[in-house]
């Protein structure tokens, strides 16, 4: 009993001191919160319709690069007709997009064939059945499907 009449007498001291570690930590994690770094995403897919996009060539039998998609001429288009002036610079613009190819089926059908190929015990013939049917798969999902990437930090 006497530990708790001396605590009681300091009472307001303790809570005044919790209160301010309370409300101290408070503004410690707003400040933390809001001092974090701002990254935003975008990202738009879209597949290539003209004859030979799936084989990286234009229908003429030059080659194509997804590259060609990002490039100069065409970002310097964008950003001018678009007025990007008002939000980003150039040089932000461009480094912040990038395209890749989002033909996600074939990766899953290579591991599938990866592991059905490494299995022991299979007989010549069994693998030359195994490798056809794995690249009549492929070539059926040989589509030029991608996905144009914006990440701006």
């Amino acid at each position: 009993m006497p530990l708790l009449q001396a605590l009681w007498g300091y009472r307001l001291t303790i809570l005044l001191s919790i209160a301010t570690v309370v409300v101290g930590f408070s503004f410690w994690a707003t400040g933390v919160y809001f001092s974090q770094p701002i990254e935003r995403h975008a990202n738009l897919g879209f597949r290539l319709l003209f004859d030979g996009a799936s084989d990286g060539v234009y229908p003429n039998g030059t080659n194509f690069s997804t590259g060609e998609i990002i490039g100069t001429p065409v970002l310097t288009t964008v950003y001018d007709v678009n007025g990007l002036e008002r939000y980003l610079t150039y040089e932000q613009f461009r480094d912040a997009l990038f395209v890749m190819n989002s033909g996600g089926g074939v990766n899953m059908l290579d591991l599938e064939y990866q592991s059905k190929l490494a299995a022991t015990g299979l007989t010549a013939v069994e693998r030359g059945v195994l490798e056809a049917e794995y690249n009549q798969k492929r070539e059926a999902l040989r589509v030029a499907q991608f996905r144009l990437n914006f990440v701006l930090s």
